[in-house]
C-alpha cells in the first residue's frame, strides 16, 4: 500500500459541551453566585477565537470542524490541552 494512494478516514468528537459547563461553573463562583448563562460562555469563547457563536454551537454539536488554529484558540481559552478537548475516533486508511 503506497502512502501516496491512501485515503484517511477518521471522524472526531469533542467534549465541548463539558468544558463549558465547567467554565460556567467558576464565573458563578467567581461572582459570588450570580447568574451565568451557557450562552454568555460560548460568545465570551466565540470572541476568544475570533469565530461567531454560531461556529462554536456547530463545533459543539459536532456539525464542522475547527481548523487547527481555532481547536488551539478553544483549547487556549479553557487552559487545557487541545486533546482533552478534541479526539480522533475510528481511524482506519483505507486504500484505493
Amino acid at each position: 500500500m503506497s502512502s501516496r494512494n491512501a485515503k484517511y478516514e477518521y471522524t472526531t468528537v469533542n467534549d465541548l459541551k463539558h468544558h463549558i459547563t465547567i467554565k460556567k461553573a467558576e464565573k458563578v463562583a467567581e461572582k459570588g453566585g450570580m447568574q451565568v448563562l451557557i450562552r454568555d460562555i460560548e460568545e465570551e469563547l466565540a470572541d476568544h477565537c475570533q469565530v461567531t457563536r454560531d461556529t462554536i454551537l456547530m463545533i459543539k454539536r459536532g456539525v464542522n470542524q475547527p481548523s487547527l488554529a481555532v481547536a488551539m484558540k478553544i483549547a487556549e481559552y479553557f487552559n487545557t490541552p487541545v486533546e482533552s478537548v478534541f479526539k480522533l475516533k475510528d481511524s482506519e486508511v483505507v486504500d484505493e
